[in-house]
């Protein structure tokens, strides 16, 4: 009996570890300083077209990022003054589930659909969590000033602590406030705010954009400051 409990236990583990390996996480770009530490608290040094593991912890100074594709044709990108775990990935049949866990600054994801196989991105927030399903948008967030979440593509679904389950579409901004509570889109419409868009490429609009929402972080090029984090 012993015997059969560990056969089944390696069975599942081998099919388990084959199922994981169906879904990589590939370096595609980077720029500026990017540290990883790994599950086990070590720093690595990652490169262009390397396959990086879940469970590590992505840190990016200011001017820098990284993009990561998921599977095939969905993507991950790091932008600057951000930290963000990628917890776990799991993978069934004819889809994958990838686990982000935002502690604070700006993600673009693209949750992308190739066939009948569906990658599909959670990410955690400190009151909330975002789900991307074959759709694709802007995450910034900040655990003292909330969350803004803008759609590109598809529908997004936003469940905060407070409120029900939301979903916007193409083209509109919610957010999450530092208490749990949902902002929805039609407040952005009246307030006249929006969320940058994704072509805002000049040095001077980038520094000025950040200003609100990363204030603490240092404004030196080419240097890191996590704040509270456990830094190199």
């Amino acid at each position: 009996m012993r015997k059969k409990i560990i056969f089944i236990i390696l069975l599942l583990t081998l099919v388990i570890s084959g199922f994981a390996q169906e879904v990589r996480l590939k370096v595609i770009e980077k720029k500026g300083v990017v540290d990883i530490k790994s599950r086990d608290g070590e720093w690595i040094e990652t490169s262009l077209n390397d396959i990086i593991p879940y469970g590590i912890e992505i840190f990016t100074g200011f001017h820098s990022s990284i993009s990561i594709e998921v599977g095939n044709e969905s993507y991950i990108t790091v932008n600057q003054l951000t930290r963000v775990k990628i917890e776990t990935v799991l993978a069934r049949k004819k889809e994958a589930i990838i686990s982000l866990s935002l502690i604070s600054g700006y993600l673009v994801i693209l949750s992308k659909s190739t066939g009948e196989y569906k990658n599909k991105i959670f990410i955690s927030l400190n009151k909330g969590t975002v789900e991307f399903n074959d759709s694709g948008g802007e995450v910034y967030s900040r655990q003292d000033k909330g969350t803004i979440i803008k759609s590109f593509s598809g529908k997004i679904k936003i469940g905060s602590k407070l409120s029900k389950v939301y979903f916007i579409r193409k083209g509109e901004v919610c957010g999450i406030s530092p208490d749990g509570k949902l902002v929805e889109s039609d407040y952005y419409l009246r307030k006249k705010i929006n969320a940058k868009p994704n072509d805002v490429i000049s040095p001077q609009q980038i520094i000025g954009y950040y200003d609100l929402f990363f204030q603490p972080y240092t404004s030196d090029i080419g240097t890191n400051d996590y704040h509270d984090a456990f830094h190199p």
